[in-house]
């Protein structure tokens, strides 16, 4: 799965963007998950770059920032390492999107595009944002929910879509395309523009992968409470 987020800010003739690519292989049975990250940052002072390399398995999670950085292990076995473990799975696994539309169904659109199924939401504008901020929200640790629901409570949002695409003889995901536009609801002046395409590729054809015994001995052990609000 490859998912590409871009999020602009614009505040007078000030802008801001932050960009977040990932490329994500997740294995459910074993369960594993590799993936890498890499966040870009753009803004009137400068730019900066961070990539991020990671696996989880059903006891710890191991990642490393920068090419030259030390790996470390995340045990799962306290509470904050649980609450993350449940945080990574619920970010990666597709059918969580499928579990959010089951409860739009109403306000669905369903069409023929190729060789998929479209969904796309045909809701009214209150309908379409309440789903556009649980399908953003879903994806996102329990921290990072609490701020990101704050601050999309504060925004109107102007223009909205979301598009669904899954193969029509195997009935898998293909494509997910979420897009908005919004302004402060209050007398502020400044926008946001958000996107988020996925494309999953792949499904039940991935060669069995382990995480290196190397990272899994060497990799320095820290706490989950350490990462509280970053998954």
């Amino acid at each position: 799965m490859k998912t590409n987020m871009m999020i602009v800010l614009a505040e007078g003739d000030q802008k801001s963007t932050q960009q977040m690519e990932t490329d994500s292989k997740l294995y459910l049975k074993q369960p594993l998950l590799y993936q890498t990250t890499k966040l870009d940052n753009e803004t009137g002072s400068g730019k900066n770059a961070t990539e991020m390399e990671q696996y989880a398995d059903n006891d710890a999670m191991y990642l490393k920032s920068g090419d030259n950085a030390q790996w470390m292990a995340v045990p799962f076995d306290s509470g904050a390492g649980k609450t993350l473990k449940d945080s990574i799975w619920n970010q990666t696994d597709p059918s969580t999107q499928l579990d959010l539309l089951k409860n739009s169904e109403k306000n669905l659109k369903i069409s023929k595009k190729g060789s998929n199924y479209l969904i796309q939401f045909n809701g009214d504008k209150k309908e379409m944002e309440t789903l556009i901020q649980k399908a953003m929200l879903s994806s996102l640790s329990n921290a990072k929910k609490q701020a990101l629901k704050r601050s999309l409570d504060l925004l109107s949002f102007t223009t909205m879509s979301y598009a669904y695409e899954i193969d029509q003889k195997t009935y898998q995901p293909k494509k997910l395309d979420i897009a908005f536009k919004a302004k402060p609801k209050k007398d502020a002046s400044g926008s946001m523009k958000m996107t988020i395409h996925s494309q999953f590729s792949r499904i039940n054809q991935l060669e069995k992968m382990n995480i290196p015994a190397e990272i899994k001995n060497k990799a320095m052990k820290i706490d989950a409470e350490r990462l509280q609000g970053q998954f």
